[in-house]
Formats: structure tokens, sequence, C-alpha cells
């Protein structure tokens, strides 16, 4: 399914701002999820992601996130974690 999934990434703007080293991706019109580079801390250069589709059992809002040591990673990881809520979509509780 990972193969197949189509997300498109583009550059987060906030304000009418592009924002660097931010970006969201859609599957379509729908909003997927987010990975930005940590600027600042400890965790400095690391990437963040989360995945906050509207996918599962009767259309609940499921946010999954955490951080990568790359940008790829991080893209990776949105995707795969949103391609396996599509997966369990047609499945009951």
């Amino acid at each position: 399914m990972l193969q197949s999934l189509r997300l498109t990434w583009q550059h987060t703007v906030i304000g009418g701002e592009t924002r660097p080293s931010d970006y969201c991706a859609t599957d379509g019109d729908v909003p997927v999820g987010r990975i930005m580079k940590i600027e600042h801390g400890p965790a400095a250069g690391e990437w963040s992601w989360s995945m906050y589709a509207r996918v599962g059992w009767g259309k609940i809002w499921l946010t999954t996130h955490g951080r990568e040591s790359t940008k790829q990673a991080a893209a990776n990881k949105v995707a795969a974690i949103y391609a396996a809520c599509l997966s369990d979509q047609n499945q009951t509780p």
C-alpha cells in the first residue's frame, strides 16, 4: 500500500509566510500530516512528524507524532502511519 500511496508535500504557509524546513502533506484534498525540522534544544537537527488525517472507525480524528533523524525518515513515517490507518478503516471495532 505504501508504494501506491501518493502524498503531495508542500512548504507550510502560515500567515502568508512560507516556513523553511516545514512541510505539509495531502492526499488529494485530504490533509494528512506535517514534518518540520527542530531548530533548537537538545533535539535540534531532528525532524518532528505528525499524522493527523481523519481516518478510521467512525471517521474519528487520529493524531500520531514523533521524531526522526532525517527529513525522509519523518516523511516515510507519516506515509506509513496513514497507509496503516487507511488499510484498517473498513474493519469494525
